[in-house]
């Protein structure tokens, strides 16, 4: 996920899709113009990658701690 989202590890906005009124130091949009704009689908793929395997991990964790408690 760090890996694709690269400089942009962190943007909330860009890491879900969504695309920044933002602009560079020369003026120009920094996701470039809205009419050419599109997601980057690597890094929306990544997030939900993570989000799936964290929610795993969660359940895993969960499961194990319920075992122990019997």
């Amino acid at each position: 996920m760090i890996k694709e989202a690269g400089r942009r590890y962190g943007d909330l906005s860009f890491m879900l899709g969504g695309r920044l009124n933002r602009r560079n130091a020369d003026g120009t949009p920094l996701d470039g113009p809205i009419e050419t704009w599109r997601p980057n689908r690597n890094v929306v793929k990544a997030v939900i990658s993570f989000a799936k395997n964290m929610d795993t991990l969660m359940l895993a964790a969960h499961e194990e701690s319920r075992l122990q408690r019997s």
